[in-house]
């Protein structure tokens, strides 16, 4: 359900009509929505770039109230003059960043780029330097590069962390420099960037993110003397056009997912940080309604978003946040509690699907970025969140995280919150297995010292409008300790690098097996599916003190279509064990690949074993099948977006028989090596102290072999 703003010349004079509409209605709803859009492009478009308001004409734009109100009146500068500066902890970090910025240097995706300067361009591609025209924001190209590159690089920048930063540098140290640089960059973007004009105003999410970082601004230097009449005057105007465009245009017919919520964050923070601008209440219950709406229907009934890619769930994660946090400071307790409960849904995937290490797996597409950057942590840390949602929703199961990063907290929490959260002993919170069965992920893990870990994708795709989605059934990710072992091969780039795009969201770029004459999936453009894999039937149980993971799938879409099978196993005190079973795929070319983060020179490949330059080594074996053949490829992943890194894979080829099988077994190199019997039921492995027994279509059965050896009394 979507309800939509009308505005004040429609309708009632309350200027909103709420409707609910049946979910058959909603692909015809969204496009009544895309023809009003349409429509408003046209009617309401400047027919020339404007850059300012004259005076006069300031009030009918902006509010009545808001010509002579001071910046010091927002709620959020209320709070900030309520913190502790003496319990910041991030304050060297921030410095080392506010170093480089009055050098001239920022960082996009992790490549240094220039920012400031006489010769800056807010609308240059920071890396090619090619400058975006100005032309209406719905008739900018930019999806082929038209931009002079990837367009994610040029609305990075433009979510103005610099800005941010040098606002927060003024606040912490009242340096006369940073507000000096603040303004000159805040001048030179709003000469460059009229309303509706140009490459910053095409993405609606992106006018969202940068007006939540706007509020951020305002308030974090309400007092410095950078703010004249005129630029305050300006400033202001330029923002209520930022929830104009996103009261018009949001996201509903074409990325109704993260873009959405993103939105109605920054109607939200709009409507709440800045009160006396005309259309303030309407924009803040408007973007609340977005926000209760989309976390229902977006969240999965096990708590994961219905895109299931980690990245995207973390952002869900922090717009809820971020909307309970603002709703308190600006005197909204009530209106918080109604996002309370989906947000604690939300951190239940977010705490457990962490690898040992801390780091959450790059499963899906992954953005790179952030919707508001306070702390300097990297986006991929899912600490400084959770440690605000310790200290914002009280939950005991989230103690064993504040003891981490809790920068972000200070900015968000209140003093006495934060103390609170501060004096809280930690305790352990993650849990030896943890399913998410509507999402389809499972995952076991050990404690103690370099503990196993594996992470088992079995359940369905995403579907068309999960533009977030890779193909990766049957993707196993595995780590021991802060070790990763088999990874997913991240997202590069969404529009940059098609080839590498397509390659990306492929099965054949996950630890999977695949039959090389088949495609389950077929890619329509950069976030689009025009064909889908079968949905896979997924089974988890204990064996004794292991772990098993069962996913079986089609190969295809005929009744006599092969069968794959995947049984992944943690073995308590030993490491993974995952058995690739294929039946019904006579004479047909396969193979199994595991894409690993490190660059071929770290590893040796010696008789079917491959040895790391880490506390790990992978063994395989093969049954049932013929000419098998093991390589070890170069091949590069993306951590986060935008970052790539060399790499390799191992890739494991063979010509199925009428029952095959593919044996891969991660263990530590200190430990015996397994051993294996194969027969026509399956295969019985020796692990250390552990005898396994793998079969198609069951689970397995482990023994310890103590208790093999011991003798049955009488």
């Amino acid at each position: 359900m979507q309800r939509v703003p009308v505005h004040e010349n429609v309708a009632t004079g309350a200027g909103r009509v709420k409707r609910t509409l049946p979910m058959a209605l909603r692909h015809r709803f969204a496009i009544l929505i895309r023809l009003r859009q349409e429509a408003q492009k046209r009617w309401s478009r400047s027919p020339v770039p404007q850059i300012d308001v004259a005076p006069a004409e300031f009030n009918r734009f902006v509010g009545a109230n808001a010509a002579g109100v001071p910046l010091r009146a927002m709620p959020l500068a209320s709070h900030l003059a309520a913190l502790d500066r003496a319990e910041f902890s991030q304050f060297g970090e921030l410095e080392a960043e506010l170093r480089r910025v009055h050098h001239g240097r920022t960082s996009v995706f992790g490549r240094e780029v220039a920012v400031g300067g006489k010769d800056f361009h807010w609308r240059a591609h920071p890396e090619s330097g090619v400058v975006a025209p100005l032309l209406p924001w719905h008739r900018q190209p930019y999806l082929h590069r038209e931009s002079g590159g990837d367009v994610k690089s040029i609305w990075e920048i433009n979510r103005h962390r610099v800005l941010l930063r040098l606002a927060q540098g003024w606040f912490l140290r009242r340096e006369a420099a940073d507000a000096e640089l603040l303004g000159d960059l805040l001048d030179g973007w709003m000469d460059q960037n009229p309303p509706g004009w140009g490459i910053n105003w095409t993405s609606a999410l992106e006018v969202g993110l940068r007006a939540v970082t706007w509020c951020w601004v305002a308030a974090l230097t309400q007092d410095a003397p950078l703010w004249t009449e005129a630029r305050s005057r300006r400033f202001l105007w330029y923002l209520w056009h930022h929830g104009q465009h996103l009261e018009r245009y949001d996201s509903i017919h074409h990325s109704p997912n993260t873009h959405l919520s993103g939105e109605g964050l920054a109607l939200l923070y709009i409507g709440c940080a800045f009160p006396d601008l005309r259309r303030s209440e309407l924009r803040w219950r408007f973007g609340l309604d977005i926000l209760r709406e989309e976390a229902g229907r977006q969240l999965l009934a096990d708590g994961m978003h219905f895109e299931r890619s980690t990245g995207y769930h973390r952002y869900t994660v922090e717009f809820l946040l971020h909307a309970i946090s603002l709703l308190r400071i600006a005197g909204r307790s009530d209106e918080a509690r109604s996002l309370q409960t989906a947000a604690t849904r939300a951190l239940g995937p977010l705490t457990q699907l962490r690898r040992p290490d801390g780091s959450v797996p790059v499963v899906g597409d992954e953005d790179g970025g952030t919707a508001l950057a306070l702390a300097t942590s990297d986006p991929r840390d899912a600490a400084p969140l959770l440690s605000l949602a310790a200290g914002l929703l009280q939950l005991d199961w989230l103690q064993e995280t504040v003891v981490s990063d809790r920068a972000l907290a200070w900015w968000l929490l209140n003093p006495e919150s934060f103390r609170a959260l501060k004096a809280r002993k930690a305790k352990e919170s993650v849990i030896a297995a943890y399913s998410l069965p509507r999402a389809g992920y499972f995952l076991a893990r050990e404690t103690g010292l370099e503990p196993w870990f594996c992470l088992v994708d079995g359940g369905p795709h995403g579907g068309n409008f999960s533009g977030h989605a890779h193909d990766d059934c049957t993707h196993v990710e595995i780590a021991r300790g802060a070790s990763r072992l088999s990874i997913d091969p991240g997202s590069y780039s969404y529009t940059g690098d098609p080839c590498r795009r397509e390659w990306e969201r492929s099965a054949a770029a996950h630890a999977t097996l695949i039959l090389e004459s088949r495609v389950l999936a077929v890619t329509r453009g950069p976030f689009g599916w025009a064909v889908l894999p079968p949905d896979p039937t997924t089974h988890v149980a204990e064996i004794g003190a292991h772990w098993v993971c069962r996913v079986r799938r089609s190969m295809g879409t005929e009744r006599a279509a092969p069968v794959h099978e995947r049984q992944t196993v943690l073995v308590r005190g030993y490491g993974v064990v995952v058995c690739d079973w294929l039946q019904g795929a006579t004479d047909e070319p396969f193979k199994v690949t595991w894409p690993m983060p490190y660059a071929l020179g770290e590893m040796e490949l010696e008789d079917r074993t491959l040895g790391f330059a880490l506390p790990a080594r992978l063994q395989w074996e093969w049954h049932g099948v013929s000419g098998p053949r093991s390589e070890l490829v170069p091949r590069a992943s993306a951590p986060s977006y935008g970052r790539s890194l060399e790499g390799s894979a191992l890739v494991l080829r063979a010509i199925s028989g009428s029952r095959s099988a593919v044996l891969s077994i991660f263990s530590c190199p200190t430990t015996a090596p397994p051993s294996s019997v194969w027969s026509h039921e399956g295969v019985r492995l020796t692990l250390a102290e552990t005898e396994l027994e793998l079969g198609p279509g069951r689970d397995p059965i482990a023994r310890s072999r103590v208790d093999l050896a011991t003798p049955t009394p009488g």
